[in-house]
């Protein structure tokens, strides 16, 4: 897992944690994925009956599923904070071809902040994880993130020790 983010990593610098969204969040963009593979088997005897067409729309189905699926797992994977000794990456994917990736060092951070919003959030947990930084200008942010009280401990943790090391 780490490995693929190293290569966004400068030579001084130390992965400490990479984040990602609760993935239970992900279990409705999944089910249109697997109700759309659910389908295309489930009514494959009655479509090869059709024969073309039949198979024609077994396919479509099948490749409907297929792309939906992916995109899930690509979101769910690439979406998240990765956490280094000297800075934060905020790697958004939006889309199979859609990505935007900011960073901020920590001396740039003013304020780490998160929010529980719902009653499903607050059952189990997750929420907003904010970060801004001087003069305002960029705001990183991760959506459903598990445990966001100890993720924000641990960036003014690591803060805390970038600071002190920069004196």
């Amino acid at each position: 897992m780490a490995a693929f983010y190293r290569k966004l990593l400068k030579d001084d610098e130390e992965l400490v944690r990479v984040i990602r969204q609760y993935p239970v969040v992900h279990i409705w963009r999944l089910f249109w994925g697997y109700l759309f593979l659910f389908s295309a088997f489930f009514f494959s005897v009655p479509l090869f009956r059709l024969k073309t067409f039949g198979l024609v729309v077994f396919m479509i189905l099948l490749i409907i599923a297929i792309i939906l699926i992916v995109k899930s797992i690509v979101i769910y994977y690439f979406n998240s904070f990765i956490i280094t000794d000297k800075r934060i990456i905020d790697w958004d994917q939006r889309g199979l071809f859609h990505r935007e990736i900011s960073e901020t060092d920590y001396n740039k951070v003013q304020d780490i902040t998160y929010k529980i919003k719902g009653f499903w959030a607050t059952i189990l947990n997750f929420g907003t994880l904010q970060i801004q930084t001087a003069g305002g200008s960029v705001l990183l942010e991760l959506s459903y993130v598990k445990n966001p009280s100890k993720i924000q401990s641990l960036l003014i943790d690591i803060k805390r020790n970038y600071d002190q090391s920069a004196k």
